[in-house]
């Protein structure tokens, strides 16, 4: 087959037996001492913050000045606190009117993923995504009972500044599925709100969420600019927000020892890192909002 430019051969293989994973499930005890190291880490080593706004809200709550220029420590009382206020479920509707809960014992809610390329054909041939393509993509997936919500991807024919609320926008005219868009600058949530009301009607995005937001925690102990200005700009309406800590392989730096993020419904979130973006998303809802993290 001919070499189509832009394009790349990928070897899909099934994974074998022998290359299963296994998993062991943490008990309580072990939970609850991930936990007390965070809020130690939190409260001795403190966390970069590239946001003077929320730099400045977090100073009025009771963090502390570390000496180093962006940095603040976040006492265990400050963290704890905000933990305290989290809701034990999380709302997410779509444009066929239905509504989802994610709660404990709730049934399990699937959705697509974010991703850079597509893979298509039996030759396994990758390329990039075009907006054409992302509509096509959605137009599927809204056929899919199984599936109850479509996540934005990266976008060739776009400006990446533009990536997240042009994504958005291709995404609510192909689909009548809960939205997640893709996030790429720190302005992208606002025009995203407006778009979010629009599409609500009468009713707001508190009543009638059909959409959140979320972001990847890319560098340990570190807040960078697009999550914050995407925390502030959707703080307040009721939006689901997912926060990411897993490391990820070439784009993020490890902290020996994290964990993924636990759900604020069980005894406490087990990221090293992520437990203080946690407790910073429930300071700019008032101690309100719907945060989760997964």
């Amino acid at each position: 087959m001919p070499r189509v430019p832009g394009m790349e051969r990928v070897a899909i293989m099934a994974p074998t037996t022998q290359e299963r994973i296994r998993r062991e499930v943490l008990g309580i005890e072990d939970r609850a001492r991930i936990h007390a190291a965070a809020l130690r880490i939190l409260q001795g080593v403190g966390v970069q913050v590239d946001d003077e706004t929320v730099l400045g809200l977090l100073v009025r709550a009771g963090a502390s000045e570390s000496g180093v220029p962006g940095r603040v420590r976040l006492p265990q009382e400050l963290v704890s606190d905000a933990l305290a206020s989290a809701p034990h479920e999380a709302r997410l509707a779509d444009r066929r009117g239905g509504v989802a809960l994610a709660a404990p014992g709730a049934p399990p809610l699937f959705w697509t993923g974010a991703a850079l390329r597509k893979v298509e054909g039996r030759e396994g041939l990758a390329s990039r995504i075009d907006q054409a393509w992302l509509a096509k993509f959605a137009r599927l997936v809204d056929r899919l009972e199984s599936v109850h919500g479509v996540v934005g991807t990266a976008l060739a024919d776009v400006p990446q500044a533009a990536c997240d609320f042009v994504g958005f926008r291709v995404l609510a005219s192909a689909t009548r599925k809960h939205l997640r868009p893709l996030m790429f600058s720190p302005h992208g949530g606002q025009a995203i709100l407006e778009m979010g009301r629009v599409l609500c009607g009468r009713r707001t995005l508190k009543e009638f969420p059909l959409f959140s937001v979320g972001y990847s925690i890319l560098t340990a102990l570190r807040w960078e600019r697009t999550a914050l200005g995407l925390f502030r700009s959707t703080a307040g309406h009721g939006i689901p927000v997912m926060i990411n800590s897993e490391p990820m392989a070439g784009a993020s730096s490890a902290l020996p020892g994290g964990h993924t993020v636990d759900t604020l419904r069980k005894a406490g979130p087990s990221g090293r890192w992520g437990l203080g973006v946690v407790a910073l998303m429930l300071l700019l809802r008032g101690g309100a909002g719907r945060a989760a993290a997964a």
